[in-house]
């Protein structure tokens, strides 16, 4: 059996690394591409920028904060790996995850 690629979600909201240390032990046992995925949201009575731009500037940058370190939390967590890609953006979560699903075709998932 050959894998080409796998996608696992890594949640920006828990820190454990089961799902992403499976993904990484397939990846090389397989030699395939491992791609990580995760998303976040602002929190939905916020979107309305309108109402307080500053407010959903800060919201953002705490968001985007979360994904670097989630990031951060994947590339370490691949270092041994040849072949990584990371996608992430401020979105809801789980349109996101399908959505880079659909277009890499993956092989493994955490949910």
């Amino acid at each position: 059996m050959t894998l080409s690629s796998i996608m696992v979600h890594v949640d920006v909201e828990c820190s454990g690394n089961t799902c992403l240390g499976a993904a990484v032990n397939l990846a090389e046992q397989f030699d395939a591409k491992l791609i990580g995925v995760a998303a976040a949201a602002v929190p939905w009575p916020y979107l309305a920028q309108d109402q307080n731009p500053r407010l959903v500037k800060e919201l953002n940058s705490g968001v985007t904060k979360r994904l670097a370190a989630t990031e951060d939390r994947f590339r370490r967590a691949t270092k041994g790996i040849r072949r990584v890609d990371w996608r992430s953006a401020i979105a809801e979560t789980t349109a996101y995850v399908l959505q880079q699903a659909r277009a890499s075709r993956p092989t493994c998932h955490s949910w």
